[in-house]
């Protein structure tokens, strides 16, 4: 089942994102004919709306595809504003407010009656007590799964765009392949490249999505039940001394009102509840901790969520250290992050790179006869080869380059970097790039990005800061 939504910011661009459903269950129902379905998928691009109206914050909303009461549009407002709080906090959007941000406009539906009295869901043999299970990669939902599955009820598991640590927990977690649901979402291209130019861009509320888009998931496969992995501290604010909130789809109030929307709009829609709620970040890591199958493939990092790894640096990473410490021992958190990491680095190198990775413990002993350590690959920058490295022969899991380069100043060439694009896809390596001088850049044949280079994507995390360009070197700001 594939479903195209078209939005429109008039004189700017039409976008046409899709969601891609496989047909569980029952392979020849004809779902389009299905008048619960019909009002799932409306339901669900009324979310998928939001990622497009961020973008100008258009203060008109026509809705062309579908009707709503006056009811449901406060029920939509009242999800765009709390979901969207972090986005106008981030961009000191300060006059948004609950009745004006937003004025949706759309033909109004009667009040809904009896007459939703939707037929039975269709049925998937042995199934219809079972409980969708949204996994994300994450410890959460790792427990959820094995809470389930200790209750002895079908499990399945829901991912949306898989990747490797979602797939190696269904893995993990011994479900067969025909209890992993699988669906993709795709993002209009149109939107990332006006983010790039400048336009609005920060944070969704991405689980209301995956609530909307795993009620047709479940009606598909015939299943009863969605479990979620949200626990207690999704309630708390995030920014002080407001309501802001970033997790706010995840939230016990978002819970209860989505529970009320599909009893008044989408009765007969699987029931969706929160496995976690009760349970503390606390309890939820000390029942993880035994869960030792999933450590080395759970990842809860959203800095190294595309290359599947943990960046070492980041709050969820800092997060997940401390949360997991009192339950596991040095040895068993360090392997969880594999410290036994290689490290490559270019030799002169601006120290930062080589002590951070001495305090996360990746470069074994200080060897004080070539002073230098053990544990880390240096790829010598001479006048000899025009001061750029070599590909190393020993294969290493980090390779930290920097270009304009710190303290040589040279510079790389497209064709050149291409090569170590092509190497660390080839051999499984994660490129940290540090673009910090790419302003200074005149030469046509250098990039100004590593992302420039076909296949990029997939093994590089670029780094640039505000020092060297806008003067703020004590302010230690980047992005």
């Amino acid at each position: 089942l594939k479903i195209t939504y078209t939005f429109e910011i008039e004189g700017l661009s039409v976008f046409t994102p899709t969601w891609t459903f496989p047909k569980n269950g029952n392979p020849e129902a004809k779902w389009m004919e299905d008048p619960l379905m019909e009002k799932m998928i409306f339901s669900l691009g009324m979310v998928e709306l939001v990622s497009y109206w961020k973008i100008t914050c258009s203060p008109q909303v026509v809705i062309e595809a579908g009707s709503l009461s006056e009811e449901q549009i406060l029920w939509w407002k009242d999800l765009y504003f709390n979901g969207l709080g972090e986005f106008f906090y981030v961009n000191k959007i300060t006059e948004a407010d609950p009745e004006g941000f937003m004025e949706i406009v759309c033909p109004l539906s009667e009040e809904e009656s009896a007459a939703n009295s939707y037929e039975k869901k269709q049925d998937t043999a042995g199934a219809e007590q079972g409980v969708l299970v949204p996994v994300g990669g994450g410890k959460d939902s790792a427990v959820t799964l094995e809470l389930l599955k200790g209750a002895d009820v079908p499990v399945f598991a829901y991912i949306i765009n898989p990747r490797g640590a979602t797939i190696h927990t269904t893995e993990s977690a011994k479900l067969t392949a025909d209890h992993v649901i699988s669906v993709h979402r795709t993002l209009d291209k149109r939107m990332l490249q006006l983010n790039k130019e400048g336009f609005l861009n920060g944070h969704t509320p991405f689980s209301a999505l995956v609530a909307f888009s795993s009620v047709i998931a479940a009606r598909m496969a015939g299943l009863s039940y969605i479990a979620l992995s949200n626990e207690s501290s999704a309630n708390e604010s995030t920014v002080q001394g407001s309501t802001v909130n970033h997790q706010y789809s995840k939230s016990f109030k978002f819970e209860e009102d989505f529970h009320q929307y599909q009893t008044d709009h989408l009765p007969g829609s699987a029931y969706y509840f929160s496995m976690l709620r009760p349970l503390s970040e606390f309890q939820i890591a000390k029942y993880f901790a035994k869960q030792k199958q999933y450590h080395k493939i759970f990842r809860s990092c959203n800095a190294g969520s595309k290359t599947d790894s943990w960046c070492g640096h980041c709050p969820k990473c800092l997060f997940v250290y401390l949360i997991l410490s009192p339950f596991l021992s040095r040895e068993e958190v360090k392997e969880i992050f594999g410290t036994d990491n290689k490290v490559a680095v270019c030799d002169p190198v601006y120290p930062v790179y080589v002590d951070t990775n001495v305090m996360a413990g990746r470069t074994g002993e200080y060897n004080t006869v070539r002073e230098n350590f053990d544990g880390v690959i240096y790829m010598p920058c001479r006048k000899e080869n025009g001061f750029l490295p070599e590909l190393p022969s020993e294969v290493p899991d980090l390779i930290y380059l920097c270009f304009p380069n710190n303290p040589t100043g040279s510079a790389i060439t497209k064709d050149e970097l291409q090569k170590w694009v092509d190497y660390a896809n080839k051999n499984g390596c994660v490129i940290i790039y540090d673009a910090a001088y790419e302003a200074y850049i005149s030469e046509e044949n250098v990039p100004h990005s590593i992302y420039e280079c076909e296949g990029a994507r997939t093994c590089a995390i670029e780094l640039r800061s505000f020092s060297k360009n806008a003067g703020f070197t004590g302010v230690r700001l980047g992005f």
